[in-house]
C-alpha cells in the first residue's frame, strides 16, 4: 500500500476514520499520506508517524477544533475544502503540532477570505496572522510568503504575553487591521482586478 516514494494513498475511500492498526503497519516508513476526498473528522491516528513530512487532507470534514498530534518533521499540510470556520485558536494549535511547517494550504475554507477588491484587507489580515504564528512558512495557499510579509506579520501580531499584556485576540485583530489599512496598497501587494487563484487539487 506504501509505494516506493513512501507515500500512503487512502484518497477516495469514503473513510470516516483510519484505524490505528492500519497506520501502525506503516508509521515507521510512511513520509507522505494522502487522505483527500473522504469524510474524516479526527486525525489522532497520525500519532506515531515519525517519518511523516507531508499530510494531504483536502475535501474532508475537519473543523476548526481539530487537533493534530505533534509531528515536528511535517513540512507540508494541505487542508483545502474542509469545514474550517475559526482562525483562532486553530492556527495556534497548528503551530504547536507542526513547528517546522513550510507549506500550508487552507483554500476553500470559510477562514480564507476571497481575494478581491472588497475583501482584500481581510485577506491580508488572514495571511499576516497565519504567517506570524507559523514563522517558517514558505508558501501559504497559492502564494509564496515574502520577507516583507514576515516582517509586517511579526510587527502587527506580536504575542502580548511576551510583554506582560492581557491577551485579547479581538483587540489584536482590530488594532492590526487598522494599521494594515493605513499602510498597504492592494496593487503594491500584487492584487489585480482580474487575478484568479489557482486550485492546488
Amino acid at each position: 500500500m506504501v509505494n516506493e516514494e513512501c507515500r500512503l494513498d487512502l484518497a477516495h475511500q469514503n473513510l470516516e476514520y483510519v484505524p490505528k492498526s492500519l497506520i501502525k503497519n506503516y508509521q515507521d516508513v510512511v513520509q507522505i499520506i494522502d487522505l483527500s476526498n473522504n469524510q474524516i473528522r479526527d486525525v489522532s491516528f497520525l500519532e506515531g508517524c515519525i517519518q511523516l513530512t507531508s499530510i494531504i487532507v483536502d475535501h474532508n470534514e475537519l473543523n476548526s477544533d481539530v487537533v493534530f498530534p505533534r509531528l515536528p518533521q511535517v513540512k507540508l499540510l494541505w487542508m483545502n475544502y474542509n469545514w474550517l470556520t475559526k482562525l483562532y485558536p486553530f492556527v495556534e494549535r497548528l503551530a504547536y503540532s507542526f513547528p517546522y511547517l513550510e507549506h500550508l494550504s487552507l483554500m476553500g475554507n470559510v477562514i480564507v477570505p476571497p481575494l478581491n477588491e472588497d475583501t482584500f484587507y481581510h485577506y491580508l489580515q488572514y495571511r499576516l496572522f497565519v504567517i506570524s504564528r507559523l514563522q517558517r512558512l514558505l508558501y501559504l495557499d497559492d502564494r509564496a510568503v515574502t520577507e516583507d510579509e514576515k516582517e509586517e506579520a511579526l510587527r502587527l501580531y506580536r504575542r502580548p504575553q511576551e510583554f506582560g499584556e492581557k491577551f485579547s485576540f479581538t483587540g489584536m485583530v482590530i488594532t492590526a487591521f487598522s494599521k494594515v489599512r493605513q499602510i498597504v496598497d492592494p496593487v503594491a501587494m500584487g492584487y489585480r482586478q482580474d487575478s484568479q487563484r489557482p486550485r492546488l487539487i
